[in-house]
């Protein structure tokens, strides 16, 4: 049962079959352990929490498709599903965060100004003048040097 290797007849047994591993008592880790990958584990029902303690990073089990909140309630970070590959606008809509929670997991300009975010609210949410500067026309250098020499802005 669970507290035993999965040898290759166990394999045979259950027809490679990650779901009747599952029903046997089999752990999402012994099945990692026998090469099952993130997408096979979701197929047969482990949750993102079991994929997690299995020890599956945030970029695996992304590509079996868990979505973002899922992937929070089991105890992930908004950082380390931003480094998983997990989208700004994915974030923000399934989580409703603020610019300030986006930052805080690492989103960089570009990604923030792709959802909308204004340069002015980017300036307020601790950008710099010269983080900002790529996404202005030379029509926009005004509006720049506005930015960069003002110190308080009303957002």
């Amino acid at each position: 049962g669970a507290n035993s290797e999965i040898t290759e007849e166990i394999l045979v047994a259950h027809e490679f079959d990650a779901k009747k591993l599952k029903l046997a008592g089999y752990t999402a880790k012994q099945l990692k352990e026998v090469s099952f990958d993130s997408m096979e584990l979701r197929t047969a029902g482990f949750t993102p929490l079991q994929l997690r303690v299995a020890g599956f990073t945030p970029s695996e089990m992304r590509y079996a498709g868990y979505p973002v909140k899922e992937m929070v309630d089991a105890g992930f970070s908004n950082r380390r599903l931003m480094l998983g590959g997990y989208s700004a606008s994915e974030m923000r809509d399934a989580l409703d965060l603020s610019l300030e929670q986006l930052t805080e997991a690492g989103f960089q300009v570009a990604h923030l100004r792709s959802l909308g975010f204004m340069p002015v609210e980017l300036r307020g949410a601790g950008f710099s003048a010269s983080d900002l500067k790529p996404f202005f026309t030379p029509g926009g250098k005004r509006i720049y040097y506005m930015i960069l020499f003002s110190s308080h802005f009303f957002i």
